[in-house]
């Protein structure tokens, strides 16, 4: 399996570390959604961190519309 380092030499801040979450891919007829996760894994995360980011923001209004309907 290779390692991704990222760095920050990219226009986005991104921190140096290493990323061991994606198994390693067989070169087999077996392994067909493992092929398609490795081949879209950056849009996949992508997604999921924008997802997450806007879960977060939306819980973050709804807190403070509790929080300002109770005062």
């Amino acid at each position: 399996m290779k390692e991704k380092n990222f760095t920050n030499s990219g226009p986005y801040f991104q921190e140096t570390f290493q990323v061991r979450c994606w198994r390693p891919v067989k070169n087999n007829k077996q392994a067909f959604l493992q092929r398609l996760l490795r081949r879209y894994q950056k849009t996949i995360d992508t997604t999921l961190a924008i997802t997450l980011i806007g879960t977060m923001f939306l819980i973050g209004i709804w807190c403070f519309l509790v929080q300002l309907a109770e005062y």
